[in-house]
């Protein structure tokens, strides 16, 4: 499944370079939302190739993927 869209947003770009990159708050609401978040020990944790195993609840089943 590939997902994608778009929106404009009405905001500085330094706000939301800073706001997209903070990695920690973006886990930590996943986590309180029930999302169980892990980061792979082969990706490294910023930048090109960085990433996510997430396992939800989606409608009635629990999904796992790879961000």
């Amino acid at each position: 499944m590939k997902l994608t869209g778009k929106t404009d947003i009405d905001a500085p770009i330094d706000f939301l370079y800073r706001t997209l990159n903070d990695h920690a708050t973006w886990e930590a609401e996943a986590r309180q939302r029930g999302v169980e978040v892990e980061r792979p020990a082969d990706m490294p944790l910023a930048g090109p190739g960085a990433g996510w195993r997430i396992r939800l609840p989606y409608r009635g089943k629990v999904r796992k993927i790879l961000v």
